[in-house]
């Protein structure tokens, strides 16, 4: 079964954590500066009453710049994590001894260095397992 949606903070952990906080920088930029500057420079009551009162946009600015700070150190840390599985590794026997999940982790590193885009899903379950092919047990 498909785990469903994921959030946005999934989303950006999932991507490489320099992007992250690129993002996060870009958005502050934008919501602080960008918009304020946009609506100066449209006419109407409204538009000089939203760009007079820019200020009011840093607390949005300082929660996106701070989510994606975290999903940036989120995103460092499994990436570290991945890394140290795979140098942990020496012999058959570290390999038997990790779940299927681990082991997971660790054929994507390895061809991530490789130079592959690996999108690990996790989903489904360990192979052989008859409950995460979705059919019946009889």
């Amino acid at each position: 079964m498909g785990r469903g949606r994921r959030s946005t903070l999934e989303d950006l952990a999932a991507l490489p954590w320099p992007v992250g906080l690129t993002v996060g920088l870009l958005g502050y930029a934008g919501i602080r500066h960008g918009i304020p500057v946009v609506f100066a420079r449209l006419d109407g009551p409204f538009a000089q009453a939203f760009a007079a009162q820019g200020d009011a946009l840093a607390p949005i600015a300082w929660m996106v710049l701070a989510v994606c700070c975290i999903a940036s150190l989120v995103a460092f840390v499994n990436a570290r994590n991945r890394r140290r599985l795979l140098d942990t590794r020496t012999g058959l026997e570290s390999l038997a001894a990790v779940g299927w999940r681990e082991f997971e982790q660790l054929v994507g590193e390895a061809f991530r260095r490789q130079g592959y885009a690996v999108a690990e899903t996790g989903l489904g379950g360990p192979d052989g397992d008859w409950r995460s092919k979705g059919s019946r047990r009889l």
